[in-house]
């Protein structure tokens, strides 16, 4: 098995990538997107990642940032 195959293997298995059929070519998973895209939100405006801690209570959306 090539490397860029192995790779595909790998990214397909942890969720990452995804194809409909076998013979297709892979796309992005929505966790695909929320870990690795640029803008997400262009294209899952409603998600956000939730964080509490304690008492309190954080959102963020869009970008992870760098």
């Amino acid at each position: 098995m090539d490397k860029n195959k192995l790779s595909e293997v790998l990214l397909e298995a942890i969720g990452i990538v995804g194809s409909k059929n076998d013979d297709e070519e892979y796309h992005p998973t929505i966790g695909g997107m929320l870990l690795f895209g640029t803008n997400p939100s262009l294209f899952l405006p409603h998600v956000y990642v939730k964080t509490a801690y304690n008492e309190y209570i954080n959102y963020f959306y869009g970008n992870i940032p760098t």
